[in-house]
């Protein structure tokens, strides 16, 4: 699935995703060796920029159309606590803006990711610029 602009005007506020993320030992240790910092601590604790990577595949896939140019416009994250290896985040990705500059798109989503049991652990905000097709 892939939503036009006015599409996605549509769902400014509303939550796109909601899901439940496991953080794995092997998704840690891959994203440190990607970053260069590999390290014996990186594989218990789990590095603050890894949160980044949590919905990615979701937006692209079933939001933006992998296939579309896509940008990355900035990137805003506070970090509330800390995440273990083997955590349960509930993660949810909410639409905040979508303003067109023909030829792009400029689309603001805003990630929240809490603990199981509700404690917050990090709230980001990101701007993504895509080539619209509509």
């Amino acid at each position: 699935m892939s939503l036009t602009v006015e599409e996605l005007r549509n769902k400014t506020g509303q939550t796109l995703f909601e899901f439940d993320w496991p953080v794995e030992r092997d998704a840690v240790r891959r994203f440190a060796n990607a970053v260069g910092g590999d390290t014996p601590a990186l594989h218990e604790e789990v590095p603050p920029a890894f949160l980044l990577t949590a919905g990615f595949d979701r937006v692209m896939t079933d939001l933006l159309n992998p296939l579309r140019a896509v940008l990355h416009g900035s990137t805003e994250i506070e970090w509330f606590n800390p995440v273990k290896i083997g955590d349960v985040l509930k993660v949810t990705i909410k639409l905040v803006s979508v303003r067109k500059h023909s030829p792009l798109a400029f689309i603001t989503l805003e990630t929240e990711q809490h603990h199981q049991d509700n404690v917050p652990v990090a709230r980001c905000r990101q701007i993504i610029a895509l080539r619209s097709a509509g």
